[in-house]
């Protein structure tokens, strides 16, 4: 809906625009959206939502195996990330869920909100 709007505003007032780009974090799927809307070039807002999500990434990162010498085995050096949407999802770790763990917000830069959890009781 604000993708477009903005365009909406764009060419309400009669602005020829090449493309839409973002600085912050949390505008990026945005952009993307705005270019879609546009038909201008940049990453879709599917591969940005992807990259947004810190979860997927991780995923992503942690299932990577095969040896390829231009590309590193990042398996070696990540863990599978759970997503949480709700208190409930607590109850569900996986089995061989080890503590401690880190919990963080799956978007947004830096570590805000992130902490270090030691069991059950400190994800609730």
């Amino acid at each position: 809906m604000h993708a477009v709007e903005i365009v909406h505003l764009i060419h309400g007032h009669g602005i020829k625009a090449d493309g839409c780009l973002s600085f912050s974090d949390e505008c990026v799927p945005l952009a993307a959206l705005i270019n879609e809307t546009l038909g201008t070039k940049g990453p879709s807002f599917k591969a940005m939502m992807t990259a947004n999500s810190k979860s997927i990434t991780q995923n992503v990162l942690s299932m990577r195996g095969a040896d390829l010498s231009q590309w590193p085995r990042t398996d070696m050096y990540s863990t599978k990330a759970i997503h949480l949407t709700t208190e409930m999802d607590c109850d569900k770790l996986p089995d061989g869920f080890r503590f401690p763990a880190m919990l963080k917000l799956d978007n947004g830069a830096g570590s805000t909100g992130a902490c270090v959890i030691e069991n059950k009781v400190d994800i609730k």
